[in-house]
């Protein structure tokens, strides 16, 4: 649950880790399209490729 009492860096990790599963959740199959959108180059996947990138997240899976 979220809520106006989390702090930032609470924040910032659960946005970090549904980042996290929405690059593994969309990633792409055997013939290249998104398992789940079912499209090559996921809009949902890259928006939440970048957002790991800016922040410097470690745990990235690309």
């Amino acid at each position: 649950m979220t809520g106006p009492h989390l702090s930032v860096e609470q924040a910032r990790n659960r946005l970090i880790l549904n980042a996290r599963r929405t690059v593994a959740d969309h990633a792409p199959a055997g013939d290249g399209r998104c398992r789940i959108c079912r499209v090559p180059g996921c809009e949902a996947r890259r928006a939440a490729q970048e957002y790991l990138d800016s922040v410097g997240d470690q745990g990235r899976t690309h």
